[in-house]
């Protein structure tokens, strides 16, 4: 078996023991790896302020060009259930968009690939994948198959229905 001289620990090793630099040529990193691995987390450690600093530069470009991206869709955007405009006043409040999932979308929602400043790829697919819904009907259930149910003399009524798989029910009180 071929051994190789480690330059770090000064020991002759098995060349299993180091890295593979090159796949095309064979070359061999000249470290053994738990050397290799020991430099790592030191230049990690003593360098840390450093790339911490290179993270939060990157991470605000990605927050910004995905916003620069959303803000005129949000600003010019209608409601994909009511129709209603951003900032149109309903109830005296002014009316705020949000991109909600499609049905069916599985994937990550457009604010989680914001806020964890996830790839292009992944936001790309998230607003594919994503409609603009105004407060009231986001936050609001969506039932797609209403079945009533009446019960006895109570006069309540329950709403079953699903959404996304899920089930559930309402129970509605005649007034």
């Amino acid at each position: 078996m071929k051994t190789i001289h480690c330059c770090a620990c000064q020991h002759d090793l098995p060349e299993t023991e180091f890295a593979i630099k090159n796949k095309a040529t064979g070359l061999r990193r000249t470290k053994c790896k738990p050397c290799q691995r020991a430099y790592a987390k030191r230049h990690y450690a003593e360098n840390l302020k450093e790339y911490v600093k290179r993270a939060t530069v990157r991470n605000r470009q990605v927050k910004d060009a995905y916003r620069a991206i959303l803000e005129p869709l949000l600003a010019d955007g209608v409601c994909v259930c009511c129709g209603v405009k951003s900032g149109s006043l309903v109830d005296g409040k002014p009316s705020r968009l949000v991109f909600t999932r499609k049905h069916g979308f599985t994937g990550a929602p457009v604010h989680d690939v914001l806020r964890e400043k996830l790839g292009q790829a992944v936001f790309d697919e998230a607003l594919r994948n994503s409609e603009l819904k105004c407060d009231a009907c986001a936050f609001t259930p969506y039932v797609e198959h209403i079945k009533p149910t009446q019960f006895g003399t109570a006069g309540a009524t329950v709403l079953r229905g699903h959404r996304g798989g899920a089930q559930f029910s309402i129970l509605a009180r005649r007034a």
